[in-house]
């Protein structure tokens, strides 16, 4: 039996959910609060139903397409290991690939976080001990269902 997701949304709270549990925005104050259904049925609030943007065939085949490219990289990194690639144009490629594999990977998360109407609060770069990271913080992937989460973090 498939759920039905129900919005809320006015200048102060967003609010999303399913039958069982739902996530409240607060919009001024930036605070993320979980409420029960008995709890959520004292406040008057008129919710409107809405339809995933992601099918389960979507989801499916999104899947697919992101083990294919894991696939692909396990087989650049066995053929540098067994010798076909130089070590010299193993670590210039490394060099290349590695910052352009890193910016498409948060690019990602930005990208369907847009597409499922989300804002994102933050990206940066800092160093995590000596180590360079880029980050991207999405404080609304609560609001998001369980699917949608899953392809946003993918």
């Amino acid at each position: 039996m498939m759920k039905t997701l129900k919005v809320y949304k006015d200048d102060n709270y967003e609010i999303f959910g399913e039958e069982d549990q739902y996530i409240v925005k607060d919009i001024q104050e930036q605070k993320y609060y979980k409420l029960t259904a008995t709890e959520i049925k004292n406040f008057n609030l008129k919710f409107k139903n809405r339809e995933e943007k992601i099918s389960s065939l979507n989801l499916f085949i999104f899947f697919i397409i992101l083990f294919s490219l894991e696939i692909f990289n396990i087989y650049i990194i066995l053929k540098s290991v067994v010798g076909e690639i130089d070590e010299i144009d193993f670590i210039y490629s490394l060099c290349i690939y590695l910052p352009m594999f890193i910016i498409l990977h948060e690019l990602g998360h930005i990208s369907f976080f847009h597409l499922f109407d989300k804002k994102i609060d933050k990206v940066g770069f800092k160093f995590n001990y000596i180590f360079p990271s880029f980050f991207v913080r999405m404080n609304d992937t609560y609001l998001l269902s369980k699917k949608e989460r899953l392809i946003v973090h993918s």
